[in-house]
């Protein structure tokens, strides 16, 4: 999968112009002659697909498509005069290729697209790709690990409903009957929120968190923890380039927005703050699936596996072996000859997967080269990487902020691993995930409601790249 597109939708600043994210002309004022009136917007071209009708007589329909951070909206024509429909990325509960089609599921109604016939297959695996990025950050920025059980509040037919960021005029940034607006945006929220041993935050609302957006009375206290690695710089952000802060000097921008709190607060860098989480999931005999948890030495909240990384903040994800040391350091300090070899044979087969992904991306490259489309082909992230980007976290401040790497591992019905917890670890289990919608009762029993809210929710995303 690709970077998360909500990561760099989020940021913007001098060095990076909101116009570039908008399709909006700059226009410079001054004392000169009045300037040319700005160009019209302009957008990105839409991709062209063929959609299945649900009408058994309509049969497949070419359809144009856009992809945002909210939704994946589509039109009868390329002009985008006539609007036919949007899905909701984060109601998205399953992404599946088979065939040369690809379904997306959401409540009430899934979707079933191909290519034309002379597009190169190499779009489609880098459109699955991109929709999976852009659902797991939508699930992410949601604020909900359970958005589906929602679903029966929504308007019937809510897929064809225009979402507000496409109508003329819109600043609301989401819509298609969910019901909010900039004032109340969950993006950036949990930034926004009070963090133990940090002083009271100024108030920002969603409307002001924005960097593109003026506050004139913006002063939030500034507050630093003491660090003795606070000089170092870092070498780049999986959230995309890295804005010089115009108000603290040396620092950077949080690419959520504003949270109320300048400085560092109780993170070591400034800037990025990078952590590796692992997913490690499992399916028991009745057919459940089951996720490891940890809790460290301090505090009773369960977590993923997993921690802030030594090295330097840098562009490039971290490699199979960061997990598989997680793995060893927290879950298996005191592994059987048996479960040594299951660690291995786990990594490796995921080693090799990872080869063979590299290898097809190469020569869907080469297959490109001469293709009238897009020649440029980045080499996608491993399939285990669920999630890359900034972490909306209470720890965050307008100058220091945590992104994370989510890699999900599945080990099938394999026979249960006696976990051995690490130094740093007090206790590890498994515990059920629970079915969407289930009543709480039945959630507390699972005792998924002990595990931190944002895992949760990485948890539930990553459920969505299960093949079909």
């Amino acid at each position: 999968m690709l970077r998360p597109s909500s990561s760099k939708c989020a940021r913007s600043s001098e060095g990076t112009s909101s116009s570039e994210g908008t399709g909006l002309s700059k226009v410079t004022i001054g004392s000169e002659p009045a300037a040319e009136p700005a160009a019209a917007p302009t957008t990105a071209p839409l991709l062209r697909l063929e959609k299945r009708s649900p009408s058994t007589f309509a049969g497949w329909q070419a359809r144009f498509f856009d992809l945002d951070t909210h939704s994946f909206t589509y039109y009868a024509d390329e002009e985008r005069r006539t609007f036919k429909g949007a899905v909701p990325l984060e109601l998205v509960t399953k992404i599946s290729v088979e065939q040369d089609i690809m379904s997306l599921h959401i409540p009430g109604r899934s979707f079933e697209l191909r290519l034309p016939s002379d597009a190169p297959a190499a779009v489609l695996v880098d459109l699955k790709a991109k929709l999976l990025s852009a659902v797991s950050a939508a699930k992410m920025n949601s604020g909900d690990d359970d958005a589906q059980s929602h679903a029966s509040k929504l308007p019937a037919q809510y897929w064809r409903k225009l979402p507000e960021q496409h109508r003329v005029g819109s600043t609301q940034p989401d819509a298609y009957g969910l019901e909010r607006d900039a004032a109340t945006s969950r993006v950036g929220q949990r930034s926004r929120q009070a963090h133990p041993g940090y002083p009271q935050r100024a108030k920002v609302t969603g409307r002001d968190a924005s960097w593109e957006v003026m506050y004139s009375g913006y002063a939030p206290p500034v507050f630093s923890t003491p660090s003795d690695i606070d000089s170092i710089t870092p070498d780049g952000s999986w959230a995309g380039p890295l804005v010089k802060d115009d108000v603290v000097s040396g620092h950077y921008r949080n690419p959520l927005g504003r949270t109320g709190l300048a400085g560092r607060g109780g993170l070591r860098r400034r800037g990025p703050n990078q952590e590796a989480r692992l997913m490690l999931t499992r399916t028991d005999a009745t057919g459940a699936t089951l996720v490891a948890v940890v809790r460290g030495r301090q505090g009773d909240e369960w977590m993923l596996p997993g921690g802030f990384l030594p090295s330097t903040p840098g562009d490039d994800a971290p490699p199979l072996k960061t997990f598989e040391q997680t793995f060893r350091l927290q879950l298996a300090s005191n592994p059987t000859t048996s479960e040594k070899e299951l660690i291995s044979r786990l990594f490796a087969d995921h080693a090799s997967a990872a080869q063979h992904t590299a290898a097809s991306t190469a020569a869907a490259a080469d297959s490109m080269a001469d293709s009238t489309a897009d020649s440029t082909v980045k080499a996608p992230l491993p399939s285990w990487l669920v999630y890359l980007g900034v972490t909306d976290s209470s720890a965050n401040t307008d100058n220091a902020w945590v992104e994370t790497a989510v890699a999900h591992f599945a080990m099938g019905n394999a026979e249960p691993f006696d976990f051995s917890p690490g130094s740093t670890i007090r206790d590890a289990k498994w515990i059920k995930i629970p079915q969407m919608g289930l009543s709480s009762e039945d959630r507390v029993a699972s005792f998924w409601d002990d595990v931190r809210p944002l895992h949760r929710q990485w948890v539930r995303a990553a459920l969505t790249h299960r093949p079909a």
